[in-house]
């Protein structure tokens, strides 16, 4: 249900959005997200949208969208996901693939 709502809300958006699955407690979570909220920070206004594991119901809704490690950027467009990055990437890697992603006209 959470995925579909997601999907569907992102098809009507001009705009990608973002989702950050993650966790509190995860040490590669705890050294990625700053990198995560600088990358975001530096792009023009997007949705972004925080799921924290930790937390049942957000749990449900990682699983839902096949998250299966933390910590995982998703990446919609058009009602598709269309990017999936998982781990603690370097800096340089994510700044990447978020530009890939968020610029890409493929879509």
């Amino acid at each position: 249900m959470f995925v579909a709502a997601l999907l569907s809300a992102a098809a009507g958006e001009e705009q990608p959005r973002v989702v950050y699955v993650y966790s509190d407690t995860c040490g590669y979570c705890s050294s990625f997200t700053p990198k995560f909220e600088q990358a975001v920070k530096a792009l023009p206004a997007r949705k972004v949208e925080r799921l924290d594991i930790h937390k049942q119901r957000e749990l449900e809704k990682a699983i839902a969208l096949g998250a299966q490690v933390t910590p995982t950027v998703f990446v919609l467009k058009k009602g598709e996901i269309v990017g999936k990055l998982e781990g603690d990437v370097t800096e340089e890697r994510l700044q990447k693939f978020m530009e890939e992603q968020m610029y890409s006209q493929s879509f």
